[in-house]
C-alpha cells in the first residue's frame, strides 16, 4: 500500500465512528447491556458516519472505508450486508482494527482485555466470518506490536 492510501485509510480510522455523535450519551455510556432498542440506535452509527462523510469532496473512499467497519465478510453485518469480494481490503484493516483497540480498552461494562484473550476472540470472529482471516493472522503474527499500539 502506497503511503497515499496508508494516509486516507487512517483518516478514515480515525473517523470511521463520527456517526457516534448523533448517539445519546445515555447510551454511549450505558454500564450495562443495551436494550433492543438501544441497541438499534447504537448500530445506526456506522450510517450515520456515512451520512457525515460522503457529502465531502474527496472522501469516496473514506466514507465508504468508514462506514463498513461493522460489515462481516459472511454478510451479515450492518449497515449494508455487504460480502467479501464487496469489501474494500481497508475497510477490512478499519474493521479488525476496530474490534482490537475495542477489546483493549476499559469499557464502562468491563476492564481491557488481555493480549491472548484477544487473539482467541480474533479467532473466534474469523472463523464465525465476521473478520478477514489474512488480517487476523497478520495481527497473531504481530499481536505485542498490536498490542502496544493499542494501548499507547
Amino acid at each position: 500500500m502506497n503511503k497515499e492510501k496508508c494516509i486516507v485509510l487512517e483518516v478514515a480510522g480515525l473517523l470511521h465512528d463520527i456517526g457516534k455523535l448523533k448517539i445519546p450519551d445515555e447510551i454511549l455510556e450505558k454500564p450495562g447491556p443495551l436494550t433492543p432498542a438501544e441497541r438499534a440506535i447504537i448500530i445506526s452509527h456506522s450510517f450515520e458516519s456515512y451520512q457525515i462523510l460522503k457529502p465531502i469532496s474527496g472522501f469516496d473512499d473514506i466514507s465508504k472505508w468508514a462506514a463498513f467497519h461493522h460489515e462481516c465478510i459472511s454478510g451479515k453485518g450492518y449497515p449494508f450486508h455487504l460480502h467479501r469480494e464487496q469489501l474494500p481490503r481497508e475497510a477490512r484493516i478499519i474493521a479488525i482494527a476496530d474490534v482490537f483497540q475495542a477489546l483493549v480498552q476499559e469499557r464502562p461494562y468491563r476492564s481491557s482485555v488481555k493480549p491472548k484473550k484477544v487473539q482467541s476472540i480474533l479467532e473466534e470472529m474469523e472463523s464465525s466470518n465476521k473478520l478477514d482471516s489474512d488480517l487476523v493472522a497478520f495481527v497473531n503474527q504481530n499481536l505485542e506490536s498490536c498490542w502496544q499500539a493499542a494501548i499507547a
